[in-house]
């Protein structure tokens, strides 16, 4: 039999336990850059390819105003993705750059991402070939202000919308409106980073069957979802649903920007690297609760570095 204070401390053992335990899809959605390379935890495990991607711009600022759009799901490909067969010039990315806002025709620049797959490779766009289906794990974008000290000036805001909605067309104005957005200094070597979390069925239980669409759950054949830039509805994630926002004087300004994801594939290209997933569904509640209540924040350069600084974040 145990005494009362054997109980009392087994009791707190075992919630130190429960408190401290390893969640590896709680790290990932917390620290794509460094973070266990694990898939989404689903009810069935689902053994898939795992891979970091990213992207990564300097974005020169001369007018007094920026805007950084991202869209984890076009990242899932390493070349332009056509957002709309209505605009056929017009192309997303893994990065979009842009002054006051994005739009069909305001964007100054586009940044491709490090996949190891091609558009042409996903099974939504030619089913014929051996091809793949991808999915975004986690992601973080995030941004330092690199200019020298004398002249760095201005404020960033961030937001993320809360249904993975395109952001385009918003300004910096705009998106203060929403409960969620978030502003900071822009005069300190700090990186500004916001955190991605799924939001939607689609993106947990479905797969990127074509970077320009995004999720679709349950999608079997071509084009049954489609999606594009200005149709403003929730299958219209380009041209991004991260954004950032810089405002300050016209002075020049150098921005380090990057996109970090953690990606799943499955399908014929990748079916000899596929590997089981260790996150599981239980751990799933515990990672959502922990990036939402945390997903935009501040952290020093330094700590920033090779990892996203984030302060739940084991250091493992």
């Amino acid at each position: 039999m145990f005494s009362k204070a054997q109980k009392r401390h087994r009791d707190i053992d075992i919630a130190a336990m429960q408190r401290y335990r390893w969640n590896p899809y709680k790290e990932a959605l917390l620290n794509p850059i460094s973070g266990p390379l694990v898939g989404v935890p689903t009810t069935v495990p689902v053994d898939t390819y795992r891979v970091r991607i990213k992207a990564q711009a300097n974005f020169d600022i001369i007018g007094g105003a920026g805007c950084i759009f991202a869209n984890p799901f076009a990242a899932l490909c390493n070349d332009p993705v056509p957002v709309s067969p209505l605009v056929p010039g017009l192309h997303g990315a893994a990065i979009l750059l842009g002054n006051t806002t994005i739009t069909n025709t305001a964007v100054a620049a586009q940044v491709l991402s490090n996949a190891p797959f091609a558009r042409a490779q996903f099974a939504g766009v030619d089913p014929a070939v051996p091809n793949v289906r991808g999915r975004v794990v986690s992601a973080c974008l995030r941004v330092c202000n690199i200019t020298a000290d004398a002249t760095k000036n201005g404020v960033f805001t961030a937001f993320t919308d809360p249904a993975h909605n395109t952001l385009q067309g918003l300004t910096a104005a705009d998106v203060r409106k929403q409960p969620k957005s978030r502003m900071y200094n822009a005069c300190g070597n700090e990186w500004i980073t916001m955190l991605y979390h799924p939001v939607e069925p689609d993106e947990v239980d479905g797969w990127v069957w074509d970077p320009r669409i995004g999720p679709q759950g349950g999608v079997k054949t071509i084009g049954a979802n489609p999606g594009g830039i200005g149709d403003n509805t929730p299958a219209d994630t380009q041209p991004g649903f991260m954004g950032i926002w810089w405002n300050g004087q016209a002075v020049d300004q150098q921005l380090l920007v990057e996109l970090h994801i953690i990606a799943e594939y499955v399908g014929p290209l990748v079916q000899q690297s596929m590997r089981e997933n260790e996150a599981r569904i239980t751990d799933a509640l515990e990672a959502r609760h922990a990036v939402e209540n945390n997903n935009t924040f501040s952290v020093s350069g330094l700590r920033g570095d090779g990892h996203t600084g984030h302060s739940s974040s084991a250091t493992r």
